[in-house]
């Protein structure tokens, strides 16, 4: 008779719904990872301000195999966080009624994705019915470029979960340093990264293009928020290199709050649409042909947890240029690309001219297979079982 799988409770802070479809995808991808292995519920509660006041409503999908529990309550005529908690905590405990009933059992392990709102409801597991919980942390707030920990009631409550949970897993050793700098010591942190989709191999000879240009052609994709990743330098490097005569075209993929400032950018350089192209917000589909038809991605950000990115360039044969942000230089290695300095734009112009005469001892098979080998869902997806049997393990013996 075959085993029966672990059952695991992922609780979101963060969840692609209705309200906000892209957010967390990294989450979903995370649960998908683990659903190999395991037979995994998410529980997600958000405000909807299109329900009103006192209005509720509870969603059970299965997506991909995952048993998906969303609650959205009505925020409009609220007075304060205390009655939007309440809600929440509401929801949470209706919706884990379904999720009993489904299943007709309870989890053996929660997963608690990004401290804030679902942490109550972890503790609450724990001390009612000895289900063990881990965190998984990727929250940019930690560092103190954000510097969003903050408030003396949330640095408590946020040091009791962690102090309860049985192991903080965070998506690198950057996160962990500044998290444990900030007071949030736990004898068991684990680094696992994020996991990362990884399209079907397209061959193409190095000199291949979509549409035939034969510019060096780099692509940047991110959040155009300008303080964090500083896409102005990499328009100002791209468009300096094409005034001194080299053949090169940006490829800008991504909405935000500084696009319009970053595209005005372009206009005065007199690169924009010809040279520096903006996409905004593109389907995976797309973004996985442009990352095949370009030569190089470039990561020029200020500071980033992870950064997911560079593992997306590479899972498409692509080498990377990459600011030393945090994330990237954990895994990034000569044979990927290049590392500079934050804010250098000097660095960053040598950085793409080194890499065009570099290309052609790129080799896409390998970078591909470093993914593969490092960033897959069966890799990370077993990285969390692991984990998850181990604290299981550890709680038996202790009881």
């Amino acid at each position: 008779m075959p085993k029966e799988k672990l059952r695991v409770l992922f609780l979101a802070k963060w969840y692609p719904s209705r309200i906000h479809p892209l957010p967390a995808i990294a989450v979903f991808r995370k649960a998908k990872a683990v659903s190999q292995y395991a037979k995994v519920a998410v529980l997600f509660v958000s405000k909807d301000p299109a329900l009103a006041h006192g209005e509720s409503e509870i969603t059970c999908d299965i997506e991909e195999g995952i048993l998906t529990l969303r609650g959205y309550f009505g925020a409009k005529g609220l007075k304060g966080k205390i009655q939007n908690l309440f809600r929440n905590r509401k929801l949470h405990d209706l919706a884990y009624g379904v999720l009993l009933e489904k299943w007709g059992a309870k989890p053996d392990i929660v997963d608690l994705n990004i401290l804030a709102r679902p942490d109550f409801f972890a503790n609450r597991l724990w001390r009612k019915h000895q289900i063990p919980y881990v965190i998984t942390e990727r929250w940019s707030g930690f560092l103190p470029q954000v510097g969003a920990y903050r408030g003396i009631l949330f640095k408590l409550i946020t040091r009791s979960n962690v102090r309860n949970a049985r192991a903080i897993i965070t998506v690198s050793g950057f996160l962990a340093n500044h998290m444990q700098k900030l007071g949030l010591n736990h004898a068991n942190y684990q680094v696992i990264h994020n996991v990362v989709d990884i399209p079907n191999p397209v061959e193409r000879s190095k000199k291949d293009k979509i549409d035939g240009s034969p510019a060096f052609r780099l692509a940047h994709i991110s959040i155009l928020n300008d303080s964090i990743k500083n896409v102005s330098d990499i328009i100002r490097a791209v468009s300096s290199l094409i005034e001194q005569g080299h053949q090169l075209e940006l490829h800008i993929l991504g909405e935000g709050p500084d696009r319009e400032d970053l595209e005005s950018l372009a206009r005065a350089l007199g690169t924009l649409d010809s040279k520096v192209i903006f996409y905004g917000y593109r389907s995976n589909d797309f973004v996985h042909e442009l990352l095949q038809s370009i030569d190089l991605v470039v990561v020029n950000s200020r500071f980033e947890t992870f950064s997911i990115v560079p593992i997306e360039a590479m899972a498409n044969g692509k080498p990377v240029i990459s600011t030393r942000c945090g994330g990237p230089e954990e895994y990034m290695k000569p044979e990927h690309g290049e590392l500079i300095p934050i804010d250098d734009p000097q660095a960053l112009q040598a950085a793409i001219l080194k890499m065009k005469t570099r290309l052609k001892e790129i080799e896409p098979k390998r970078l591909r297979q470093f993914v593969l080998d490092n960033f897959s869902y069966k890799v990370i997806g077993k990285q969390y079982l692991d984990l998850y049997q181990e604290v299981i393990a550890d709680c038996a013996i202790e009881s």
